[in-house]
């Protein structure tokens, strides 16, 4: 119902949760500006396209909302352990579990097996000799 509508400069407010995606049908919007506010979620791509090498808004247009992540905006730094770590970390306990597992099985089918040794010497001992 907009159709005409050419400017949205939303910057230095209290604005919280994500970009409507509607936005991004408004075909002659020519300035858009949700920078500095408490928005989250997604950049709707509609209002991230490229036209050729440009985006249609660039990163300055979504600068300072903590929670908002997408193109044009640089990507989300870690912080803490990366993603390959806590896999890494992850496949590493998984395999030092498996092969703590594996050498408690190992021990327990050599104690077994001594044990049915000593059995077998106790019950050949008591069987009479023909």
């Amino acid at each position: 119902m907009c159709a005409y509508l050419n400017v949205i400069d939303l910057h230095d407010n209290l604005l919280t949760g994500p970009i409507p995606q509607q936005l991004g049908l408004l075909v002659r919007l020519s300035t858009f500006d949700v920078s500095n506010n408490r928005l989250s979620g997604p950049i709707p791509p509609s209002l991230s396209n490229r036209t050729g090498t440009l985006p249609r808004f660039n990163a300055t247009s979504f600068l300072g909302n903590k929670d908002l992540y997408g193109y044009p905006l640089p990507p989300i730094k870690t912080r803490g352990l990366s993603v390959l770590a806590i896999v890494g970390i992850g496949l590493g306990s998984g395999l030092a579990s498996l092969v703590l597992s594996f050498t408690g099985v190992c021990i327990w089918l050599k104690v077994t097996e001594h044990k049915m040794a000593l059995d077998e010497g106790k019950i050949s001992q008591l069987m009479p000799d023909y």
